[in-house]
């Protein structure tokens, strides 16, 4: 019989494996072979067997363990002879030939190893006792802790006799065959100096003397930094040797006497695909692979997953061709075909057997049952460094029968699923691999068509680049179009790619594994039916990114369904989660998205947008009415049915929704028009101008308002091109664009005037007092102020009054009358107090705070100042708080305190900083006028 404990315990006869039954019988089997022949007490056993302290039947449970191994190793299944287990005293022992066991069988030929003078018969002893090693000691049924207590001095034997095998068998000539497994040996074992000083000496000898003294200087910094210590004598030595090109140091003549006793080692399996020969770029993620690589202590699972097209499989090869020398016994490669459009995926157990005989199993060893194989590949891989790409997996399942147990071995699995299941229960890494950079895709294009060439079409190069989506499939079958025809312009591909009938027709062709249509149809097939829908309705939304709740409202579904849909078709990788519940499609899988949409119903295509357009007209009508309570002119129908508007509950939402779906709102403007909904542009763009204004993006606000007001024109809606030409004008006057700014309140004027709209008239007057006060026109402005006050005072609106009033008084102060500036102010504040204003409040209390400076009253301007930022913060207002912080700053300064000063201009600007608005660039001139 032959006991095997280096490794997985296992027991073979001459009729193949024995089946040994439950863990804690093959652990005590294990136990009493390490001491073969001794008896081990009854006690040491159970405190062995049991973690803590062993349950009360544990003599019982000992007992059963010992006859169902007696049962199974009994003297007539091993003809009478070979293995006994018996009872002495208060424990038991094993009885058999030592030289059964592989433990002792280890022992016995490094020992007979050391004694040889000779490195060639010293090399095949020690090879031939190291190969009795197949793992861990007692691999399967042993953890750490035990192994300290029962193998004491194995694993140092192991490496110890490695060390020596590795010296007689540089002594025999082999230094260039074995410089992979001293690779191996110097990375998993650092501290070590045996294995550094043959390895220095190994590349010296195979002409590389610099990659030497490299190893060198890493093995002193390790030793500096994480032992305190300098490399040794003997070390520092061998360094200036390599230094000095010492002659002794060269390879001897090997002799024929010597190596023909070394036995060569089985080939290993080499399985790798080539390695892409213009691969560019992926600089982070080679990084996070070697990172993975060097801080593996035990089996790691590494996945690589991503959208089609995107390079997994090309990084996972190029990677592993880089590294393969730190995997001295082998590389194994399947493609398993998850996601395969004319094939189904491998079986797991199909690739297993492959594996088995790439590993020099002979077939009739190969078993048929499912978990034998297992066991087998797994026994196989144990104790060795192996590296195994599973490319192209279709899900968890599919990959774990493929998992080795070995501790040295690394697992890359590529796959458009993210494979969450195996990174839960595996502890596999997660690694996904995005688009590439603007200047990788430029890099990747030099590597393919000549640097020359990209800098002589620079511009084209960018266009290609922009219309590939950086998407390194679309770009390589690009490229190759260029490579074949160079004298081809670049800037007449893009032409062609741009005068292409169907958006994907440039990136197709008869390989179906570079059509880009083609790739991206087999991860679409993998949906089901629910989410297909959803990503071909996503074509529809104007982008750049979607919500979940919007999703939703597309789709006229419930939040949370929408968002397990999103979540299928991201772990498809046909969208990417870029943040937290939003959602992004990147061009080329839009524009596939759009050519399914096209066979969709007439109906889908008109109730999905009007679903989408309600949900954002509703929410940004909730939000724009939070920001600022006013009387609201929309006056919106119910929204469509599915379209799930979203409330706000506070000023800080609001702000909050608006700065997330700002690209987003700016472009469904145009888009409703586009859609054939032109009503809701410019009702859109009136929900955005409290924002818009707040945070500075007055040009985005101009924009949006011009094509809003084209929208309402073409409609002939009255009110809305009012609204429009105000909104217009305020963005217009902002900009200082003076001259435009009144000829569209004129404009305005004159619709609300038509459409007997006292308040719109009211507001327009209000404004146009603003556009003269900041042309330093007081007086004009102070008219349209108070003829505004008087339109408001005709409807009885306490709020419109109020702020008619607040603008009177900010008049006056500006005119130099602070008497009737304070008069009119506080009148305002007091209005605005009755109705709860908050907003109108800090506003009427800044309109004081200029009267009282106007009157050189510090003091009390400062006050008024200082109430209005507390109001203004406690509202959310974050723009009108820096803006007030900065008049408060100016009363200081006036009043000589420079350093009250700049503290208070300080926090302004780190207000304007985080909202990044315009009005930095004053503050910045403020603190620069005191020195600071």
């Amino acid at each position: 019989m032959d006991f095997r404990l280096l490794g997985p315990v296992e027991v073979w006869d001459v009729d193949g494996q024995v089946a040994l039954g439950r863990r804690a019988e093959r652990c005590l089997l294990g136990l009493l072979l390490l001491d073969t022949g001794r008896v081990i007490p009854v006690g040491r056993l159970l405190d062995l067997l049991w973690e803590g302290e062993p349950p009360d039947n544990a003599r019982g449970v000992l007992q059963s363990h010992v006859a169902r191994l007696r049962g199974t190793l009994d003297p007539d299944r091993t003809g009478g002879r070979g293995f006994r287990l018996l009872r002495r005293g208060d424990g038991y022992l094993a009885e058999t030939d030592p030289g059964a066991v592989d433990v002792h069988r280890f022992r016995e030929g490094v020992g007979r190893g050391q004694r040889t003078s000779d490195p060639g018969e010293r090399a095949r002893l020690l090879r031939e006792a190291l190969s009795c090693w197949r793992g861990p000691l007692l691999a399967d049924v042993a953890n750490e802790r035990m192994r300290d207590r029962v193998g004491v001095g194995l694993e140092e034997l192991r490496l110890s006799a490695l060390e020596s095998c590795l010296e007689a068998e540089l002594d025999c000539g082999r230094h260039r065959e074995l410089l992979p497994e001293l690779a191996d040996l110097v990375l998993r074992h650092p501290d070590r100096e045996r294995p550094i000083r043959a390895y220095m000496v190994a590349l010296y000898r195979d002409g590389r003397p610099p990659e030497a003294l490299a190893v060198y200087r890493r093995a002193r910094a390790h030793f500096s930094r994480e032992l305190g210590l300098e490399p040794t004598a003997e070390l520092r030595r061998l360094h200036q040797m390599i230094l000095a090109g010492d002659a002794s140091l060269h390879a001897r003549t090997p002799d024929p006497a010597r190596t023909a006793v070394v036995q060569p080692r089985p080939p290993v399996p080499a399985q790798l695909p080539p390695d892409l020969p213009h691969f560019v770029g992926r600089t982070a993620e080679v990084a996070r692979l070697d990172a993975v690589l060097a801080g593996a202590a035990s089996m790691t699972v590494c996945c690589l997953s991503g959208t089609a097209g995107v390079g997994k499989t090309t990084l996972a090869v190029h990677w592993a061709h880089r590294v393969w020398d730190r995997f001295p016994d082998g590389q194994l490669y399947v493609n398993l075909r998850g996601f395969d459009p004319d094939a189904a995926p491998v079986d797991p157990f199909d690739a297993l057997r492959r594996f088995l005989g790439a590993l020099n199993t002979p077939p009739e060893r190969i078993p048929q049952d499912s978990d034998a194989l297992v066991g087998l590949y797994r026994s196989l891989l144990a104790g060795r460094r192996v590296l195994v790409v599973l490319d192209n997996a279709r899900d968890a399942e599919q990959v774990r029968p493929l998992l080795p147990g070995g501790a040295r071995c690394l697992v890359l699995v590529t796959s458009r699923d993210p494979l969450t299941g195996l990174v839960a229960a595996e502890g596999a890494q997660p690694l996904t691999i995005g688009l590439l950079s603007p200047g990788e895709a430029r890099e990747m294009l030099a590597a393919r068509l000549g640097a020359p060439r990209l800098a002589a079409e620079g511009e084209a190069a960018d266009d290609l680049v922009a219309l590939c989506a950086r998407l390194p499939l679309a770009l390589a079958v690009l490229a190759a179009r260029a490579a074949t025809d160079p004298d081809l312009p670049l800037a007449d591909l893009v032409a062609r790619v741009r005068g292409a009938g169907a958006e994907l027709d440039p990136f197709g062709g008869e390989d179906r594994a570079t059509d880009v249509r083609g790739v991206f149809s087999w991860s679409y097939r993998t949906l089901g039916a629910p989410a297909a829908r959803l990503f071909r309705l996503l074509a529809l939304h104007p982008g750049p990114d979607v919500s979940t709740r919007a999703a939703a409202a597309l789709a006229g579904l419930p939040h949370g369904r929408a968002g397990d849909l999103l979540t299928e078709l991201a772990r498809a990788h046909l969208v990417t989660e870029h943040l937290p519940g939003r959602f992004a499609l990147h061009d080329l899988l839009r524009a596939y998205a759009r050519e399914l949409a096209d066979r969709d119903s007439a109906d889908e295509g008109h109730a999905a947008p009007l679903r989408l357009l309600d949900h954002y007209l509703h929410t940004a009508h909730v939000a724009a009415m939070v920001i600022n309570p006013r009387p609201d002119p929309l006056g919106l129908a119910p929204p469509a049915p599915g379209a799930a508007p979203q409330e706000h509950p506070d000023y800080d939402h609001a702000m909050t929704w608006f700065a997330e779906e700002r690209p987003v709102l700016q472009a469904m403007v145009p888009w409703s028009v586009a859609k054939g909904f032109p009503a809701h542009a410019w009702r859109l763009a009136w929900t955005m101008v409290d924002f818009l204004d707040r945070r500075g993006f007055w040009d985005e606000w101009a924009k949006a308002e011009t094509v809003a007001l084209d929208a309402a024109r073409r409609t002939g809606d009255l009110a809305g091109q009012a609204l429009c030409h105000r909104d217009l004008a305020s963005a217009y006057t902002q900009m200082q664009m003076f001259e435009a700014a009144e000829a569209n309140l004129r404009a305005a004027l004159a619709l609300f005037t038509e459409l007997q709209d006292v308040r719109g008239q009211a507001g327009c007057y209000n404004n146009l007092g603003w556009l003269y006060g900041v042309q330093d026109r007081y007086q004009e402005a102070l008219e349209n102020a108070e003829q505004a006050l008087h339109l408001v005072r005709l409807i009885d609106d306490t709020v419109e009054e109020a702020r008619a009033l607040n603008s009177v008084g900010q008049s006056h102060a500006l005119l130099d009358h602070p008497e009737h500036a304070i008069l009119y102010c506080r009148e305002a504040l007091t209005l605005f107090e009755r109705a709860g204003d908050l907003h109108g409040q800090a506003a009427a209390l800044d309109g004081l705070g200029l009267g009282y400076q106007k009157l050189a009253d510090h003091a009390e301007a400062a006050s008024c100042y200082e109430r209005a930022v507390g109001l203004f913060r406690k509202a959310g207002e974050r723009y009108f708080e820096a803006d007030t912080l900065s008049k408060l700053g100016d009363v200081l300064r006036a009043a000589g305190d420079d350093r009250g000063a700049r503290l208070i201009w300080r926090q302004a600007l780190d207000i304007l900083t985080e909202l990044d608005h315009p009005d930095l660039a004053l503050v910045h001139e403020r603190l620069a006028g005191t020195g600071t």
